[in-house]
C-alpha cells in the first residue's frame, strides 16, 4: 500500500490488479453465485477506515446488521438496495449513497457492479 499523502484510485485495481473478494458470505447470500473482486487502496493501521474498488456479479444478500458506515459510488452496473423501512432504492453509474452501520439491508446486484467504497467501522 502506498505511503503518499495522495492515494490514486483505478477501477481495475492499479498495477496490482484486483483479488478475489471475501465480503459475500454463505450466511448472507440469498441467491446467485457471486464472483467478487476487490482492491483496497487505503486502510488505516487499525483497520477501522478503508477505501477501494469492489466488483461483483449478480447475487442477492441480506445483511443485518450492516457492519460499517459505507459510502459507495457506482462506476458500472446496477444494484437495488432495500432499507429497514422496506423501501427499495435502485442505483447505477454515477450514483453515490451511504449505508449506515447497524441497518438491515437487502443488497441485490442486478447487473455486475463496480463501485468505489469508503468504509468506517467506528460509531
Amino acid at each position: 500500500m502506498a505511503t503518499s499523502s495522495i492515494v490514486v484510485f483505478d477501477q481495475t485495481g492499479g498495477p496490482q490488479g484486483m483479488m478475489s473478494g471475501y465480503l459475500v458470505t454463505p450466511e448472507t447470500l440469498l441467491e446467485g453465485d457471486p464472483d467478487e473482486k476487490v482492491h483496497e487502496f487505503f486502510q488505516t493501521p487499525g483497520g477501522s477506515f478503508s477505501a477501494g474498488v469492489w466488483r461483483c456479479t449478480p447475487c442477492t444478500e441480506q445483511i443485518e446488521p450492516y457492519p460499517v458506515h459505507e459510502f459507495m459510488h457506482i462506476l458500472d452496473g446496477r444494484v437495488a438496495v432495500t432499507d429497514d423501512d422496506d423501501v427499495t432504492h435502485e442505483f447505477g453509474p454515477g450514483d453515490g449513497f451511504l449505508i449506515r452501520k447497524g441497518g438491515k439491508i437487502r443488497w441485490q446486484i442486478i447487473e455486475t457492479v463496480t463501485k468505489w467504497y469508503v468504509a468506517f467501522e467506528g460509531d
